[in-house]
């Protein structure tokens, strides 16, 4: 049997994850953890005879969920960092001799680039090396 304090600690932090989920993104670990900390912590005050019979059941579903839940983000694709900006485009500022300044999403970048780019052409982003963005000519503008 669960003390009845612990139950109700259950109960309190099992509300607060469900919560927090609600505004934190964190890819539902918290709310599921809530949930489940919900669950026993309702039983082990108000069913105690059932809890022997569920706890596994919850503790059981409540891994599958988590490791669904991790291998899913994983398999996202990167939404930021370097490796975000490989395929977008940018806008050139100024260009000479192969070297240059594009905007990207409100940033000013160092690039460089085969060909002569000219102002305000929209260039794609091939790679990134540190501080310096490798561009060339966007594919997909209408000329």
């Amino acid at each position: 049997m669960i003390d009845p304090d612990i139950a109700q600690i259950l109960l309190v932090v099992g509300t607060i994850f469900v919560l927090i989920e609600a505004f934190v993104f964190t890819i539902g670990v918290l709310g599921v953890l809530g949930v489940a900390m919900t669950l026993i912590g309702g039983m082990a005050l108000y069913a105690p005879e059932l809890l022997p019979w569920a706890v596994y059941p919850i503790i059981a579903v409540t891994v599958a969920l988590l490791i669904w839940l991790v291998v899913r983000a994983m398999k996202k694709p990167v939404e930021a960092g370097r490796e975000a900006m490989i395929g977008q485009t940018a806008t050139v500022v100024e260009w000479k001799n192969g070297k240059g300044v594009v905007m990207h999403e409100g940033e000013r970048w160092n690039a460089i680039g085969d060909g002569g780019f000219k102002k305000d052409e929209v260039v794609t982003i091939t790679a990134l090396n540190k501080l310096t963005l490798h561009v060339e000519k966007d594919q997909d503008t209408k000329h």
